[in-house]
């Protein structure tokens, strides 16, 4: 997948933030998959930088896991490429 910089950084926040919020509840894919509606296959692909989120899928993410989307697709600053802070 090659986008831009700033999308990219999006996206690897977004992932970063959805593994987190596995972790500390112990669920799995198949369970945030049953809570989201989201495919466990797409799922994967996500948060291995294979696929990126369509809006309405960020959505679902957001809703299973209690978090503002705003939470799941904000920049962190390690995850800023240069020029972007």
């Amino acid at each position: 997948m090659n986008l831009p910089p700033d999308e990219a950084a999006i996206l690897a926040n977004a992932a970063e933030v959805v593994q987190r919020n596995l972790d500390s509840r112990g669920w799995s894919l198949r369970e945030l998959s049953r809570r989201s509606g989201v495919s466990p296959m797409l799922l994967s692909d996500f948060l291995t930088g294979k696929s990126a989120l369509t809006l309405t899928t960020a959505v679902q993410i957001s809703k299973a896991l209690e978090i503002s989307i705003d939470e799941l697709c904000t920049i962190s600053p390690s995850n800023c490429p240069d020029g972007l802070e």
